[in-house]
């Protein structure tokens, strides 16, 4: 394991690709055409509301971990990797639905398909976090030139009111018939600007920027028994906006929205927890995985597609299958880790070429123009 690495975001970074690929399977398994009622359901709302940290985690270890990281050429090469790694997922994608689902792909439809982000099904990702690399200096600069740490809470407040709070506050009708019942319409109120809520990857940044300095004055076990008591009041309160009709999935249930309390405290207190007793072993495993989590995340749209479709084929309603749900979900993330390492594979080997190729292209340069002077 490498030296002064920080097991606790590896951690991190394990949880939150385990937690996308369980968001997925409630998009392949047929929960948001399922009517919510009953206590399974109220589980359900509660796990998938739960889960929707996923994407949140990744954009706070961003801020966590380059917080520091200034305006050279060391920093912008690390794009290479990103982008690598997108194309070679990309090209696993557009291979699997190509061969095995069918669809028609040529040689420019393909090419294309890595360009405009649509060949990995998952890459929508990828296109956000191409622009948040280019301007994290940038991003750097003005977190550090706050001078103390009310000034930056003061940053996170007026991102949180202009990224988040929209999405809180502009979810209801105000009438009696409608609290009573708000299945019943999906028509609300704008009653708080919202034109800023669309940049919420740079408040989850600067939180990751905020969560590296300073620590939450809040005592581990408080802060665990806060965030089962956040969760199960947002599952209850989804349970309540959805119930007898299907899942509402609007802005408050989506990453601008409440998930942003959820990933907030989970990351502080897994930020805190002690790992020194895991393993030599373990630690290598949870360091392989967060470091192709990345490519994993890319391809499991391949598996989702691929093990999804057994659970179309069992017997039983949704509510009768849901207990398959977890080993199709396990299936998917080690498939996807497998596939990944093979990629990082690829890129590691090609990285290794380019190297020496360009370390003898050099050499011969040198030789070149020395037979020249001789």
């Amino acid at each position: 394991m490498e030296k002064k690495r920080n097991i606790n975001m590896d951690v991190i970074r394990c949880l939150a690709l385990f937690f996308v690929v369980c968001v997925h399977s409630f998009a392949y398994t047929g929960f948001y055409s399922t009517k919510v009622v009953g206590l399974k359901l109220f589980g359900l709302c509660t796990l998938r509301d739960f889960f929707m940290i996923c994407v949140p985690l990744f954009m706070i270890l961003s801020g966590y971990l380059m917080k520091n990281k200034k305006i050279e050429k060391a920093f912008y090469f690390k794009i290479i990797r990103v982008i690598a790694i997108y194309v070679f997922a990309s090209i696993c994608c557009v291979l699997f639905r190509s061969i095995y689902l069918g669809e028609s792909y040529s040689l420019k439809s393909s090419i294309l398909s890595i360009l405009d982000f649509s060949g990995a099904q998952y890459a929508w990702y990828v296109e956000m976090y191409l622009g948040l690399f280019l301007i994290i200096p940038f991003l750097n600069l003005v977190y550090g030139n706050l001078e103390n740490k009310k000034k930056k809470q003061a940053l996170l407040v007026i991102l949180f009111i202009i990224t988040v709070l929209p999405n809180i506050l502009n979810i209801f009708q105000f009438n009696i018939k409608w609290f009573l019942n708000p299945s019943i319409s999906r028509k609300y109120f704008k009653i708080f600007p919202s034109w800023w809520s669309e940049i919420y990857p740079i408040t989850y940044y600067f939180v990751g920027c905020y969560l590296r300095e300073y620590e939450l004055n809040i005592k581990l076990k408080t802060e665990i028994m806060l965030l089962i008591v956040f969760v199960l009041l947002l599952g209850l309160f989804q349970y309540y906006r959805s119930y007898n009709s299907t899942f509402e999935w609007i802005s408050y249930a989506s990453y601008n929205g409440f998930p942003l309390v959820t990933a907030v405290m989970f990351f502080d207190i897994f930020k805190r927890i002690n790992f020194s007793w895991l393993s030599n072993g373990c630690a290598k495993v949870v360091v392989h995985i967060s470091k192709v989590s990345y490519g994993a995340y890319l391809v499991s749209f391949i598996f989702d597609k691929y093990f999804y479709q057994y659970f179309d084929k069992m017997s039983g309603n949704y509510v009768d299958k849901i207990w398959y749900i977890p080993m199709l979900v396990i299936a998917i993330f080690t498939c996807s880790i497998i596939l990944s390492s093979m990629i990082q594979l690829i890129y590691d080997y090609s990285l290794k070429f380019i190297k020496i190729f360009i370390r003898r292209y050099k050499k011969w340069q040198k030789k070149r123009l020395v037979l020249k002077k001789g």
